[in-house]
């Protein structure tokens, strides 16, 4: 596999699961979430603020979106 350029950047974004609700035939607590431009701009500006630096070669940097609108790094993973 060829090596990256560039840093990556992965985001998790909490979501609920529809099929969760298909069975229950209740979707009035399905939670979902718009990423949207303006979403991943602040996502950017977040990520580049805690070290992801795109334009340099580095390791993957892991981030979960959590519901209050804060970037947390995700523990290295070990393969």
């Amino acid at each position: 596999m060829a090596e990256a350029t560039r840093q990556a950047l992965h985001v998790r974004v909490r979501h609920d699961d529809p099929w969760l609700h298909v069975d229950d035939g209740d979707m009035t607590g399905l939670v979902t979430r718009d990423v949207g431009p303006d979403l991943v701009a602040r996502v950017i500006v977040m990520a580049r603020d805690l070290g992801w630096k795109p334009e340099e070669r580095g390791p993957t940097l892991k981030f979960v979106l959590e519901d209050d609108a804060r970037l947390v790094p995700l523990a290295s993973e070990t393969p």
